[in-house]
């Protein structure tokens, strides 16, 4: 991608998968033509050793689905398949499945298998039903602070269905404009949506833009085009068609907004989110000690940039960034900027920040984002 790695970012995790289990009875065992033994004088043998080598060959090769971890997905999935003859893996099924993600990743690993030693009847390779029960475990995510975590009384809206709901909806209902797509221009949108107290989507804002800035030589006034009819695409797409619920203060509804990331990856031509962060958490991520303990550290670590004091510079920079699962702060961003030095001068205080209660979603901690408005003032002279 054309982007500098603010928001992507990989997640530790754990893929286990239980002992080989007894071959399925007949009537969840595949289906086929030729006969398949559900037990044979000698088992399949997977290179030799069996059920502890197929293990350790799908904990080489299978991948935690990077949406699945995101989304904390857990479960455990009973793939069934036949080992023929000749060794090789068949018509691979789920049988017992526990997510459409997991389920997928379970089968694409199995049916990937090389061949096994087939099993054997009376001293003849046979063909034998075999089933696979995988399960996929998240690790145990240890949260960098111990102390008690400040009490929540904002949550931002979050459409009906939450982010799948989203997620959906970006990819089947926003366009991406046909002449971006065929340039394979690339963008990242952040927009901010304006969601009254009833749930009612009042307005869409461009917070920042982020694209390819190499742009051909002469090519400029296109490029700009494109970008606009990006821009133009997320705030349409994001206006109507999503069902919201309002965001609350003390349990209250009110009118607030929420920050969305439109992804249109050039490349691949399509639209989406970032991936592998979650935007509506039901405990959002909290500074340790509230937000007057961040104010202090702001106060104390800011360094009003000589250039920018006599350029006369002030605003309120909005910095982005992620918190990790275990509370820690990560890929800084500005998306409301003020001037280059002061801007610069948030992201090194960025680096410097400690770490966070992390976001939670049923009670679990996930990766999401925080945004912190900085203001830099001059003081009036005397």
């Amino acid at each position: 991608m054309l982007f500098p790695r603010f928001l992507f970012s990989g997640a530790s995790l754990l893929l286990a998968a239980t002992a080989l289990g007894q071959s399925p009875s007949p009537a969840t065992a595949p289906k086929t033509a030729t006969a398949a033994y559900t037990f044979a004088e000698q088992m399949p043998k997977f290179h030799g050793g069996g059920a502890d080598s197929a293990l350790a060959y799908l904990r080489r090769h299978m991948e935690y689905p990077a949406e699945a971890v995101a989304q904390r997905l857990e479960g455990r999935v009973f793939v069934s398949f036949i080992v023929n003859a000749a060794g090789a893996v068949e018509q691979a099924q789920v049988v017992k499945g526990s997510q459409p993600l997991l389920d997928a990743e379970a089968l694409r690993a199995v049916q990937a298998m090389p061949a096994w030693e087939p099993g054997r009847q009376n001293g003849r390779p046979v063909s034998v039903v075999q089933t696979l029960p995988i399960l996929f475990r998240l690790p145990t995510v240890q949260p960098l602070l111990t102390s008690p975590r400040p009490a929540t009384q904002v949550h931002m809206p979050r459409p009906v269905g939450g982010q799948a709901a989203l997620e959906q909806h970006v990819k089947t209902k926003l366009p991406y404009p046909e002449a971006a797509r065929q340039a394979q221009a690339s963008a990242l949108v952040f927009v901010r949506v304006d969601v009254d107290s009833l749930g009612q989507v009042t307005g869409t804002r461009l917070m920042t833009l982020m694209h390819d800035k190499q742009t051909p030589k002469g090519q400029a006034a296109q490029a700009k085009q494109l970008q606009q009819e990006l821009t133009d695409a997320a705030l349409a797409g994001l206006r109507t068609g999503l069902t919201w619920q309002p965001g609350q203060r003390n349990s209250q509804p009110v009118r607030s907004n929420a920050l969305v990331p439109v992804l249109f990856d050039g490349k691949a031509g399509t639209v989406g989110l970032l991936p592998q962060l979650r935007l509506f958490p039901d405990e959002l991520p909290a500074v340790e000690g509230g937000n007057a303990s961040f104010a202090q550290f702001l106060a104390q670590n800011i360094r009003y940039p000589a250039d920018a004091l006599r350029a006369r510079m002030q605003g309120k920079v909005l910095m982005l960034f992620e918190v990790s699962e275990t509370g820690r702060v990560e890929n800084p961003l500005i998306i409301q900027s003020v001037y280059p030095s002061i801007d610069a001068e948030a992201l090194r205080v960025a680096a410097q920040l400690p770490p966070m209660h992390p976001a939670l979603e049923q009670g679990r901690p996930v990766r999401s984002f925080f945004v912190a408005p900085i203001t830099f003032s001059l003081k009036p002279s005397r």
